[in-house]
């Protein structure tokens, strides 16, 4: 399926099967642990208070058809939101 960008480099790509997916793709200076992004104050971000992914993980809790990944590698570090 084509990946479509959108506003503030993110994408997001529709398939067939009605899902539709987010990805969020950012530099990031150091190798970044993922293991605890999904907890609020845990930012690489100045004057940020490391709400979104968070948050993000209390939707995902929410709903069963919600799924996220996260991955830190090359100087990036990329947030994968599902819709299924």
């Amino acid at each position: 399926p084509p990946i479509v960008p959108t506003s503030r480099g993110a994408t997001h790509r529709a398939t067939r099967l009605s899902k539709l997916e987010f990805e969020i793709k950012n530099t990031c200076r150091k190798q970044l642990s993922t293991n605890k992004l999904h907890q609020e104050g845990i930012t690489n971000k100045t004057n940020h208070e490391g709400l979104g992914l968070a948050t993000a993980q209390k939707i995902s809790n929410k709903y069963h058809n919600v799924y996220i990944a996260y991955s830190s590698n090359n100087g990036y570090f990329t947030f994968t939101i599902s819709i299924e």
